[in-house]
């Protein structure tokens, strides 16, 4: 049996296979794809531009399959989401009821290609005061589409607050229907933030940013992108970092120049995408707990600890000193989350 390959030696690979994706151009990569990494790809997210880069080959043939059957079922319920999100936006509308779409829908439109950018759920952003209105008549609607509810993001880390947001938002539009989204700023900013508290597991949402950060408009406000607070400046320009030296994304020209993360930022991900999804998309441990037993606990605990950039998130903590401090911290913090308490 051959040794297991280092984590972060397999991240590499992946970050490899994500470069460009987003472009409406791609170069195939050089070297075959393996299953084990064509594996690792599905439990990450985007088969569909995986399948951009794969060389047309026989040795490559298998690979090519099970992501082409992939990309055929979320293109499928990309249209399916589409529709969903047009028949909820109706309603709410319908009600008085103001709203903004975020991420999902909002990022996929932008890809080259329908269907390239998969999303599980639908996310809706409302003013505060519209919260109960709009929870009731969702539930009401019986979504076939998960939907995550949002009253703007006024609290820290984000600092944006509904009112702000819907006073730069834009237009899109979605079968000739308006669809109100994010400013570019505050989009840019939102989703740095989100890979920081998520732990930046999926390569995807790196995409996401190199997509916007090549596609902004000259007239594209740093400033207001960044904030004024110096920890949240710091997450920002780190993770456009990243998206220049891990997926080649085009940052000349940003405030990212003349900015350098720590040193453990990079690997980090790097060692986060070789092991696999983090752990924000764990459930609580209650139930396996109670299947297994005490006996459970010690692998429980691997799968629920926080990797360095997702405690540094949660804590809103400097991207500066150790890091270790930060994750016993902030995975104690989550003990009565992870078993349902």
């Amino acid at each position: 049996m051959s040794p297991a390959r280092p984590a972060i030696e397999i991240g590499r690979e992946i970050a490899r296979l994500f470069a460009h994706t987003w472009r409406p151009a791609v170069d195939e990569v050089a070297e075959p794809i393996t299953p084990a990494l064509v594996e690792r790809v599905l439990d990450l997210g985007g088969a569909a531009l995986i399948l951009r880069r794969l060389p047309r080959s026989n040795a490559c043939e298998a690979e090519r399959q099970t992501l082409e059957r992939v990309a055929r079922m979320e293109a499928l319920k990309d249209r399916g989401s589409q529709m969903e999100l047009l028949r909820l936006l109706s309603a709410l509308s319908d009600t008085g009821i103001r709203c903004m779409t975020l991420k999902g829908w909002a990022l996929a439109s932008r890809y080259p290609e329908r269907g390239l950018r998969p999303y599980a759920d639908l996310d809706l952003c409302v003013a505060p005061g519209d919260r109960a209105r709009a929870s009731s008549l969702i539930a009401s609607l019986e979504p076939e589409r998960p939907v995550d509810l949002h009253v703007g993001f006024a609290r820290p880390p984000h600092l944006q607050p509904f009112s702000d947001l819907e006073a730069r938002a834009v237009r899109r539009h979605l079968d000739g229907i308006p669809v109100l989204t994010m400013g570019q700023e505050d989009e840019l900013r939102f989703l740095c933030i989100h890979f920081m508290l998520h732990g930046g597991w999926r390569p995807l949402w790196l995409c996401d940013i190199a997509l916007l950060v090549e596609e902004r408009p000259d007239d594209f406000d740093w400033e207001l992108c960044l904030g004024t607070e110096s920890r949240f400046r710091q997450w920002v320009l780190a993770v456009l970092g990243l998206c220049a030296s891990l997926l080649g994304a085009e940052t000349q020209g940003t405030p990212a120049e003349a900015y350098t993360a720590p040193s453990w930022f990079e690997p980090a991900i790097l060692r986060q995408w070789g092991t696999g999804p983090g752990a924000s998309s764990l459930g609580p441990a209650k139930a396996k707990l109670a299947r297994k037993g005490w006996s459970a606990l010690p692998g429980l605990m691997r799968r629920h600890w926080r990797n360095p950039i997702q405690a540094t998130a949660e804590l809103q903590a400097s991207l500066y000193g150790p890091r270790l401090p930060l994750q016993i911290a902030a995975t104690a913090r989550r003990f009565p989350a992870m078993f349902g308490r």
